[in-house]
C-alpha cells in the first residue's frame, strides 16, 4: 500500500467535519427557513410543524413563536396568534418594539375584545403603569383602554385613562402675522404676551 502522507488524512478530515458542520448548521436553521418556505406557498400546517420542531431545538428563539402567532392570525384565530406572541415576548430582552409593533397592526393584536380571556387587559394595564422611556407605549395603552372602557359601557374608567394621556386639550391659535421675507418669526406679537379670549 502507497503512503500518502499526511495531506491525505487532512483532506478527509475537512471532508468529515464540514460535512458534519453543514448538517449541524443545516439542522439549526432547517426547521425555520422550511416553515418560512412552506408558509410562502400557503401550506400553513406544514409551516406550524416545522416552527413547532424549531421551538423543541431552542425554547428560547422568539422567531417561531413570532411564526406561529402570524400563522394563527391568518386563520383568523386570535386567542392562538395572541399565546404565541406572548411567548415571544417572554423570550426577548426588550419586548418594547414588539408591543408597540402589536398596537399598529391591522389586525389588532392589541385590541381587546369585550370579555376577552387573552390576558390583553392586564397586559396593557400593565404599560400605563411601567412602560417604555419614552412614553409612546405608554400613550398607547392608555388611549387603547380608554377606547375599550367607552366601547363596552364604562365611561368612567375611559375618562380615567383618556385623562393619563395628558393632551393639551384647551389651546387656541393666533395670528396671522406679517412675515415679509420670512423676517417676522423672532418678532413677539400682543396676543403673545397676554391671553384675553
Amino acid at each position: 500500500m502507497k503512503h500518502r502522507g499526511p495531506g491525505m488524512f487532512i483532506y478527509l478530515l475537512i471532508i468529515m467535519f464540514s460535512g458534519i458542520g453543514n448538517t449541524i448548521a443545516s439542522e439549526d436553521i432547517t426547521s425555520n427557513d422550511a416553515g418560512w418556505q412552506e408558509l410562502g406557498v400557503n401550506h400553513f400546517d406544514q409551516a406550524e410543524t416545522h416552527f413547532l420542531k424549531s421551538i423543541g431545538q431552542d425554547d428560547q428563539d422568539p422567531r417561531p413563536y413570532l411564526a406561529l402567532s402570524y400563522i394563527m392570525q391568518l386563520k383568523e384565530d386570535r386567542v392562538k396568534a395572541w399565546e404565541w406572541y406572548a411567548k415571544a415576548l417572554n423570550c426577548l430582552e426588550n419586548p418594547y418594539p414588539y408591543l408597540y409593533a402589536a398596537m399598529l397592526t391591522t389586525r389588532g393584536k392589541l385590541e381587546p375584545e369585550e370579555n376577552e380571556k387573552e390576558g390583553l387587559l392586564e397586559i396593557i394595564s400593565d404599560l400605563t403603569d411601567h412602560a417604555d422611556a419614552g412614553g409612546i407605549l405608554n400613550a398607547g395603552a392608555n388611549e387603547i383602554l380608554g377606547r375599550y372602557y367607552q366601547e363596552f359601557g364604562s365611561m368612567d374608567e375611559a375618562r380615567e385613562y383618556y385623562g393619563k394621556l395628558n393632551t393639551v386639550d384647551d389651546w387656541c391659535l393666533s395670528g396671522p402675522y406679517e412675515n415679509i421675507a420670512a423676517s417676522g418669526f423672532e418678532k413677539v406679537y400682543e396676543p403673545e404676551h397676554e391671553f384675553r379670549p
